[in-house]
């Protein structure tokens, strides 16, 4: 297959990007250089930026240019649920699939886990007890809980992937079941049986407990 013009270019100014040749925040040349520099149009170099803006790796500032930017945590979290929601998943396959996912951080994160994350799980467990009336506070150190779990797996990809998830799952469902001080109180038991799964290296119990998490959230968008 026949690569276009534009593709190359833009291939070309990504590996400038990521190579660290045009730092983050760094204004890009103009259109007019760019179509010197590489000898075409300017409609060619439009195209070209474009595909770059489409991977977050370019921010256009209308009368100011161009601009370097990186692709964030967030914006991932953002297209993927604009494309689930285009495809029409139901919510019950996105909390399946979050399941699993978690449950193979869960068992990379036994795997791996050292003394200093465990004892920051340890911290966050406490902090979530201590903020057990409070369930917008919860549900913030739930979040961290988590995150910190998947930073266990040492795996970045499974850490995104999670945040992804999370966005979607997490933030604006999970935070409506934890309102209820009866389920806060489950979340925060089933909290205690991942630590103590790390803790004793059980892969079995620490599915046992994420499943009973997820159940949960079934639990309340089936109501």
């Amino acid at each position: 297959m026949k690569t276009l013009l534009y593709d190359k270019i833009a291939q070309d100014l990504e590996d400038k990007i990521r190579s660290g040749f045009f730092p983050e925040n760094t204004k890009l040349p103009s259109e007019r250089d760019l179509s010197n520099e590489y000898q075409v149009s300017r409609t060619v170099i439009r195209e070209a930026l474009k595909l770059l803006i489409e991977k977050n790796l370019v921010s256009n500032h209308p009368g100011k240019g161009n601009y370097v930017c990186h692709p964030c945590e967030d914006s991932l979290g953002n297209h993927f649920e604009s494309f689930l929601d285009f495809k029409g998943i139901p919510l019950s396959d996105l909390i399946d699939a979050r399941e699993e996912l978690e449950i193979i951080i869960g068992k990379r994160a036994i795997q791996h886990v050292s003394c200093k994350p465990l004892k920051e799980l340890e911290r966050l467990y406490e902090d979530m007890e201590a903020s057990m009336n409070d369930s917008v506070l919860y549900n913030e150190y739930d979040y961290q809980f988590h995150l910190k779990l998947a930073d266990c797996s040492q795996n970045e990809t499974l850490k995104i992937l999670f945040l992804s998830f999370y966005s979607i799952t997490g933030k604006n469902i999970f935070s409506s079941v934890t309102n209820k001080f009866e389920t806060r109180k489950h979340a925060q038991l089933e909290h205690y049986h991942m630590l103590c799964a790390l803790k004793t290296r059980s892969p079995r119990n620490m599915t046992k407990a994420i499943q009973e998490h997820m159940n949960c959230i079934r639990e309340h968008i089936q109501t």
